[in-house]
């Protein structure tokens, strides 16, 4: 499943990590703290202007400290890989509609927790996902969300989420894509951030 606009690092020396110097965002996909050999060059890498987000199982107090974010990892590998995917790909590709890579660079930069959940639907039952979302949400905290549905999506589907939303959420930023193999139905991948 891959990821345009993306390159993926296996990370066995230094030089692996000079090759995201250049980089928006990185994302650091790991079960062990870094090594202190490491520590610095990554710290180095884009001080002013890359985002970095952890993403794990495990309590890492040295990438913590050297990230801006963490997404709380309670999924699957391929779960988290669609999330990733749809996050990169809304600001990078042409869809119905796109988010900017300020506007979510500034969510992560102010959002040291990330959590993520897949909702799936019809467009003629969207208000029951509505409903369930803000059950699931009781607390107010700051959001984004990929709609992707299929060739029937409309603006004002998203317009009616990012509505709804913004009753429940801080500040709601949305991006939607249109998948021709899906048929009457949508995937809503929904990035709830905080502070902890």
């Amino acid at each position: 499943n891959k990821i345009e606009w993306c390159d993926f690092t296996n990370v066995s020396n230094i030089n692996d990590i000079q090759k995201a110097k250049d980089s928006d965002a990185i994302f650091i996909l790991s079960e062990k703290d870094i090594d202190k050999k490491y520590f610095d060059c990554l710290n180095k890498i884009g001080e002013k202007w890359t985002s970095k987000i952890l993403i794990s199982t495990k309590n890492l107090p040295k990438l913590k400290n050297i990230c801006h974010s963490t997404i709380i990892q309670d999924l699957d590998y391929i779960t988290i890989n669609s999330f990733l995917k749809f996050l990169i790909e809304a600001v990078a590709l042409p869809g119905l509609t796109n988010l900017d890579f300020g506007d979510i660079n500034n969510f992560l930069k102010n959002n040291n927790v990330i959590r993520l959940k897949t909702y799936i639907g019809k467009y003629c039952e969207k208000k029951e996902t509505i409903n369930k979302i803000k059950l699931d949400y009781s607390t107010t905290k700051n959001c984004f969300f990929v709609l992707v549905g299929s060739k029937n999506l409309k603006l004002i589907d998203i317009v009616d989420f990012q509505k709804e939303f913004s009753k429940i959420f801080n500040n709601v930023l949305a991006a939607a894509k249109i998948d021709i193999n899906m048929t009457n139905s949508f995937e809503l991948y929904l990035f709830t951030g905080g502070k902890k």
